[in-house]
Formats: structure tokens, sequence, C-alpha cells
């Protein structure tokens, strides 16, 4: 049996690769079709790299409308369709052939957590997700999701949802009488980078719920829609002028610079990720995957920001920006940023300890954002509150953050283990 196999992708280079690897051994005939939907990291050109894969473009804002108008493409006999990151386990190909040789028209593959780091907490997620599908009476997610074309154009395809388009994609199967029954094969999974265990389970809960909430009410939470469509801006910390210190210290500033950085890859509430730094910073800082460079080093930082901004226009609901000093931001901070957003505060700050000129803040709404693309980015928060009274737009302040600043803090970082040179 052919299969058209597609994977959407935004910038997700390094997990696409993954796939792309796993698949090879199998391919055999079938077609592979790798969407993108405005990939700056390489992740076009790395497809494009296999010549056996197939590359299409997609300015859709939905997941699912992406891939409706992919699906159209190819001639295969069923359709199957891989998150970037996913690894079909080896034999995929004969148990999909099995499956759909014995009569059902849709089903999905086991999703299995693969984590080397620690593999008893990647075991206990994927018993919970297990667990949680057969509540559901739906996939896990979108890969591994399989269905025979004719279905598919039957159904019209997935339902053009903000999230949950496969639970959605289940009920429009069982309403055309069939059953997405589930397929005794794994496609195996891995956690984003840089993301801690107590993340990854806190995500399946709140997976979980919202998925039951949709199960049950067919609606969808406002708060976490908006922050699937936030975009993240790390600053770094010599963007906004030349680094004075120790070598000592500037070693501190890289180390928390890369643990900010890989923190935000790892929230997969935001969008897309921007770094703007300066000569020291990004060269340290290299060219991660996911993570998009904006302008040069040597230009001035408020100016490329206010590019970005213009370049993405309307498509920024909401943006998340962050000064690289903070030595205590957590995934649960940025989340409470993220959900706090109310109409009569549509921006949140946290400083960073002792120093009110260095924050990061989630700017949620038009108003507060225009401002954002006018002022300049060393301003502090008493002039962001003023300049906020005068167009009549709040903002709300929140605790300030631990950052490094000095000598001291840098030590205090090779004592906690995140320097490995002793200091003199």
């Amino acid at each position: 049996m052919k299969l058209s196999i597609f994977i959407p992708v935004f910038n997700q280079s390094q997990e696409l690769s993954r796939s792309l690897r796993a698949l090879i051994p199998e391919k055999d005939a079938h077609e592979i079709y790798v969407i993108d939907r405005g990939s700056s990291d390489g992740s076009q050109d790395l497809a494009a790299s296999y010549d056996w894969v197939k590359v299409l473009n997609s300015d859709q804002g939905m997941l699912s409308a992406t891939l409706n108008d992919a699906a159209v493409h190819g001639d295969g006999e069923a359709l199957l369709f891989l998150q970037p990151g996913a690894i079909p386990a080896r034999g995929w190909s004969a148990a999909l052939e099995s499956f759909f040789s014995k009569g059902p028209a849709a089903g999905h593959l086991q999703v299995k957590e693969e984590n080397p780091e620690s593999p008893w907490s990647a075991s206990l997620r994927s018993l919970f997700l297990k667990g949680t599908h057969q509540v559901l009476g739906g996939p896990a997610g979108l890969s591994g999701i399989a269905v025979t074309r004719s279905l598919f154009a039957d159904i019209n395809g997935f339902r053009e949802v903000p999230e949950f388009e496969w639970l959605a994609f289940v009920d429009r199967v069982k309403e055309a009488g069939a059953t997405a029954k589930a397929i005794p094969h794994e496609v195996l999974m891995t956690p984003a980078p840089g993301a801690e265990h107590r993340d990854l389970f806190a995500d399946i809960a709140e997976d979980f719920s919202a998925a039951l909430r949709f199960r049950k009410t067919q609606s969808f939470d406002a708060g976490r829609s908006r922050r699937k469509s936030t975009i993240a801006v790390l600053i770094g910390y010599d963007a906004l002028g030349e680094v004075e210190g120790s070598e000592l210290f500037k070693e501190g500033l890289d180390a928390v610079n890369e643990i900010n950085l890989r923190l935000l890859q790892s929230y997969r509430y935001v969008e897309k990720v921007f770094y703007i730094g300066g000569p020291a910073s990004t060269a340290a800082l290299g060219q991660p995957s996911g993570v998009a460079l904006v302008g040069s080093p040597e230009e001035d930082a408020s100016s490329r920001l206010k590019g970005l901004l213009a370049e993405l226009g309307e498509k920024v609901d909401g943006l998340l920006l962050l000064r690289g000093l903070s030595r205590a931001l957590t995934q649960k901070d940025l989340q409470k940023l993220a959900d706090h957003p109310k109409k009569t505060e549509p921006c949140q700050f946290r400083a960073l300890e002792g120093n009110e000129a260095e924050w990061l803040v989630l700017w949620s709404e038009e108003d507060a954002l225009e401002i954002l693309r006018e002022a300049d980015l060393n301003y502090n928060l008493a002039e962001v509150r003023a300049l906020l009274k005068t167009r009549q737009v709040r903002m709300e302040s929140y605790p300030a953050l631990p950052a490094i600043t000095s000598e001291a803090d840098a030590r205090a970082l090779y004592f906690s283990g995140i320097l490995s040179k002793k200091p003199a």
C-alpha cells in the first residue's frame, strides 16, 4: 500500500532531521511531503536536501487548514500525518499495510515518549498518555494519524479548529460511520530541548484538562489559544551596549543567556523564538534550531525589534520579551505572565532584582504593542508606566527576579554548578 506522509514544520530543523532519517529504511515507494509554515532556521533547505522529499509551502494560520491544503497532493491510497521529531518505530510500513488490509479506514499509532536522560520519567508519562487517550477516545496528537484517502475526502479532512484537530478529526470519522482504531504500533517522541520533567508532566495534565473540556463542550480556552499564538524575543545581554567585567562575569552572562534561551525553546506555548544580541552574545549563542536571529549584531537593537514587529504585522497576538539576565525564570513564570492579561491590564512586567531598568514583559494587546513599536528598548519601568498612562493603557508588575549583574552573581553560578570554571 502506498502512503502519502505529511510533516508540517515551523523552525524545527533538528526535529525534522530526526523524523526524515527515521523514515529512510522503509520509505520505499511512499511519498513524503514536508509542509513549511514560514521557517527561518533552514528547515525548508534541510527537507529539500533529500531528493525523495517534496517540499510544500503554506501561509495558513491554523495547522488543520495547512494539512487540508497539503493533503490534496500525492496519490497514496492512505495518508499518514507526523509531527517533526516523531519517529515511527521500525516496522511501521508493514504495520500500517497490515492494519488497512484488515478493513479499517482510519487509525492512529500509539505515542510513546523516549527520553535517554530519564527513561523512568518517560515511561511514566507514556503510561499516563495511554490512559488519558483511552478516556478521551482519541489519539495523543497529530503524530501517527492514518486514514484512507477516500475517507479523508468524504469527511472533508480536518475540521479547522485552533487546536485538538486530531480529536475533532476522530469525531468526523465517527459521524461518517467509521472508527479511528488504535494501531498496534508505536510512534516515538522526544521532549523539547531544555524541557524539565516537571514541566512535561504539567503539559500533559493541562493538555488532558483542556482536551476533556473540548470533548464535553466543543469549546476552547481563550487564554490557552492566545498563548499558542504568542512569539518570544530574547534580548541578549550586550544588545544594548558594551559589557564590562571579568572573564568570569562574561562567562556567567553567556551561561544565563543560554539558560533563558533553552527555557524559551522548551516553552511550547510560544509560536516562534527570535534572538536580538550584540556581537559577544550572538557569537556565544551560535544558531540553535528553532531560533531566528534578527538583523546584524552591530545594528541598533531597538531598530531590529521594530523591524521585526513591522515584518510580523498583525500576526502578533502576544509578545513575550525577555532581557537575557534572569537566572531564576521558570516555565511557571512564563505561563503566569501569558495567562494573566485582562482588558484592563493588557501588559505585564517582571523586573529583575534590584534593577527596574531590566525587565521581562508580555505585551498581549495591540495598544500596548504599538508602544513597543515606537519606544526605545533602554527605557526603564517608570518611563514605561508614564508612556502607558498617556495612552490610557494599564500594566501590572510582578515581583522581581534575581539577575546576574555583578562578579558576586557569577561566583554564585559556580557554586550552584552552572559554571565549571572555579573563580580565582
